[in-house]
């Protein structure tokens, strides 16, 4: 205790208020009207509701102005712009990256005016990505971003840092404060998750390694979405053994993963290359108990939190970086994933391989579970909805928790990985996927056997 002394009440106050804060908006769930998510996800939904109508408008135009800027920092290269290192980072782009941001702009007006092939801008394609996510995805980033300093400035990492530092690096070789990230997505929601672990990157809080386990290895979704799939598939009876299936094969597969490529290959270096981290870690005694110790690690990081202004301008950069470069991989990925998965039998052959193997394991139904064995690589709902009307409760029990363990569904995780500075490219993310399927199947279909004799 006498190494809390040193601290005056206004440090303490510091660190603990803002990190309660933290904690309240990000990691409690609250119930609003039938809706029960962290705050930060309902007020995200709330202000969708009343405005969504101009958000749309406001996505248009963050297409146009992502496209207009990718073509002028790319080639023209103004003085006036290449000053700002942030805008340059955002905006000079490869030719795939300057296509995506150019065809958003296009898939976009062929969605709202509906021309083209009605398969494009139709309600399972391009209308649920443009109309449906990309307003509250939207707005997630902007709440989210908002509120982030909460968690990142004022100790509440450092805290949790120091308190999970032993059981983090032993099991999956990750700063303890990749916990925030754990809970913020099975409570909150799977997007959050990664956008804070983006955001840790881009900050220096966490290495190019380390960020791209955090997103592919606990990024879950919700247990509020995890509730949707389960009513889809009619086993919401089955909540309890889902999710304990659930959380057994994802933590076997995040044990695994960063020793296999391409994880074990990204580079164990924080952004711009270096090797130590871009934000000076301010130490606090090592002595007492972990959770003295802790403690005095979350008040030292609050004593060197940035001002209110620079505060400020590094949310406002950090919301112009994800606007324009998630957004539109979100709806080109996105739109094109579902137009595969929905208008063509991509799936299906892709599956057909798999039908004996399924049947060896024990699963009814297997030519139905097959055609949704990598279904969810497209978006996570898409494997429950093709096996919503099979017979056999085990089967449908089994890829509802596949979808979920998978993790990379490139309408929206995949497509906003894709549009970050991690060095995964699609082919990474097809090889995690595949990796992860492997893993985590057989975990699956053994908890299956035992839930459902």
């Amino acid at each position: 205790m006498a190494s809390q002394e040193k601290f005056s009440k206004r440090k303490l106050v510091t660190f603990i208020t803002p990190s309660l804060l933290g904690v309240f908006f990000f990691m409690v769930p609250i119930t609003c009207g039938e809706r029960t998510a962290i705050p930060v996800a309902q007020m995200a939904r709330i202000l969708c509701e009343y405005c969504k109508e101009y958000i749309k408008g406001m996505v248009m135009g963050i297409f146009i102005l992502s496209a207009l800027l990718a073509i002028v920092v790319t080639f023209w290269k103004p003085r006036s712009l290449m000053r700002y290192e942030w805008l340059v980072a955002s905006c000079k782009v490869t030719y795939w990256e300057l296509w995506v941001r150019i065809a958003s702009v296009v898939l976009s007006f062929l969605v709202i005016f509906q021309w083209g092939p009605c398969y494009i801008w139709s309600e399972d394609t391009g209308k649920v990505i443009f109309s449906d996510l990309l307003p509250i995805l939207f707005m997630n980033l902007l709440i989210a971003n908002l509120l982030a300093p909460l968690l990142f400035n004022f100790g509440l990492l450092a805290f949790i840092g120091s308190f999970m530092q032993p059981i983090m690096r032993f099991f999956f070789q990750l700063p303890g404060h990749v916990a925030v990230n754990c809970i913020s997505s099975w409570i909150g929601d799977g997007t959050m998750g990664t956008m804070i672990a983006l955001r840790c990157y881009q900050e220096g809080k966490y290495t190019m390694r380390e960020a791209g386990i955090v997103v592919t290895c606990f990024s879950v979704v919700s247990i509020a979405f995890c509730v949707n799939l389960l009513s889809i598939v009619d086993l919401e009876a089955y909540f309890g053994a889902f999710y304990f299936t659930v959380i057994i094969s994802s933590l076997l597969a995040a044990i695994i993963m960063p020793y296999l490529p391409p994880l074990s290959q990204l580079e164990n270096t924080y952004i711009g290359g270096h090797t130590k981290p871009a934000i000076k870690k301010n130490q606090a005694s090592a002595t007492g108990n972990i959770f003295y110790r802790s403690i005095s690690a979350g008040i030292v990081q609050a004593s060197h939190a940035p001002k209110l202004h620079q505060i400020a301008k590094e949310v406002a950069i950090a919301i112009f970086r994800m606007a324009i470069c998630v957004l539109p991989g979100v709806m080109v990925v996105g739109t094109l994933s579902l137009v595969v998965g929905n208008q063509t039998p991509f799936f299906d052959y892709l599956g057909m391989p798999f039908v004996p193997l399924l049947k060896w394991m024990g699963i009814q139904g297997a030519p139905e579970a097959s055609r949704a064995l990598f279904a969810g690589f497209a978006d996570v709902m898409i494997p429950s909805l093709l096996v919503e009307k099979v017979p056999f409760a085990m089967t449908r029990f089994i890829i509802v928790c596949l979808s979920v363990t998978q993790i990379v569904f490139i309408s929206e995780l995949g497509a906003i990985v894709l549009g970050s500075r991690l060095k995964l490219d699609l082919k990474d993310l097809i090889v995690i996927f595949l990796l992860r399927t492997i893993i985590t199947l057989p975990i699956i279909v053994c908890c299956a056997h035992k839930f459902f004799g």
